[in-house]
């Protein structure tokens, strides 16, 4: 962090002598010249940090970068979550009644597999068109369990 402080610093310096220095220079051909100096010494100062990174060690930059990442989201627990709710979204607008929707997934080399979707429905007459429009909906052809409670 006092790399950071510092380089600002330098950079803010800088820019006000050349700023003064610029001011002070009469105008004509060396004022361009000295406009053109001024510009690539910021330009130098403001590329500074990345000239000095060719000795920072790449792999305490990829230990920085990755605990700025650390927390893992569980994708696989999102996409129950959203199987579910798409589920329960279809049974609720086909007045389908359910008491409970479980999602039985894997993941396998980062890869998601759904297993199951079973549904506990209130009453088994409606077995019939909860499988017809979970798997029309979901495109989801097998899988689906549907059990009374």
């Amino acid at each position: 962090m006092n790399d950071i402080k510092a380089w600002a610093v330098n950079l803010c310096i800088i820019l006000l002598v050349t700023a003064v220095i610029n001011y002070l220079v009469p105008k004509g051909k060396v004022k361009k010249i000295c406009e053109t100096a001024f510009s690539l010494i910021i330009l130098a100062v403001f590329c500074l940090p990345l000239f000095e990174m060719k000795n920072i060690d790449a792999s305490i930059l990829n230990n920085k970068f990755d605990s700025l990442f650390s927390e893992k989201i569980d994708y696989a627990l999102a996409y129950d979550e959203s199987i579910k709710s798409a589920v329960m979204t279809i049974l609720d607008e086909n007045k389908i009644g359910y008491t409970r929707v479980e999602i039985k997934s894997r993941t396998e080399n980062d890869e998601y597999i759904l297993e199951n979707v079973i549904v506990y429905l209130e009453s088994t007459e409606d077995k019939q068109q909860a499988t017809a429009l979970l798997s029309e909906e979901l495109k989801i052809e097998s899988g689906i369990i549907l059990a009374g409670d």
